[in-house]
């Protein structure tokens, strides 16, 4: 006998226009974010209207260099922690990996054991045999001095509580 597993999320339509309003603010459609939440549906569940998914927003598009239609495709990157999953192994990446490009869907989804077992570079390998460390022990010291430096940057060049970004206002 199989069984399916039936999630139902609710959400508010004030939710709803809270995400629409935020997503819009960096040049996304009400159909990209239609497509987005057939996409992940958990993203109605997400409170996207604060400053971390700006933050997430921000680092897509400023320090990845990526365009906003990306979520279109894979919506599931809002789902992801900045400062655990995407800003480390984005980092890691461009440190020890340069010149192959960073595939957002198969860098990003994966767990860090399979995230580290699938990189290959002749960079990576010299710095597993200098430091005598796995790849995954060597992500995993990459992505907490990464938290420690860029992440704690990253957090402070937040806008103050109570003072609007310009990407709230409805530029990004």
């Amino acid at each position: 006998m199989i069984f399916h597993s039936t999630t139902i999320l609710t959400c508010s339509i004030e939710h709803y226009e809270a995400l629409l309003s935020a997503l819009q603010a960096y040049g996304l459609s009400h159909s990209d974010v239609l497509d987005m939440v057939k996409k992940a549906p958990t993203l109605l569940c997400r409170d996207l209207d604060n400053e971390t998914a700006l933050d997430k927003i921000r680092f897509l598009t400023r320090v990845m260099g990526r365009s906003t239609q990306v979520l279109v495709l894979s919506p599931k990157l809002l789902l992801y922690d900045l400062f655990r999953r995407t800003g480390p192994r984005f980092s890691f990446f461009s440190t020890y990996c340069p010149g192959q490009e960073f595939v957002l869907s198969t860098h990003m989804d994966l767990a860090d054991p399979a995230f580290a077992e699938r990189l290959r570079s002749p960079d990576l390998d010299a710095a597993r045999q200098l430091r005598a460390m796995t790849t995954l022990q060597l992500y995993l010291d990459h992505r907490s001095k990464w938290q420690l430096a860029e992440g704690a940057c990253w957090l402070k060049a937040r806008p103050k509580k109570g003072i609007k970004s310009k990407a709230t206002k409805g530029s990004p």
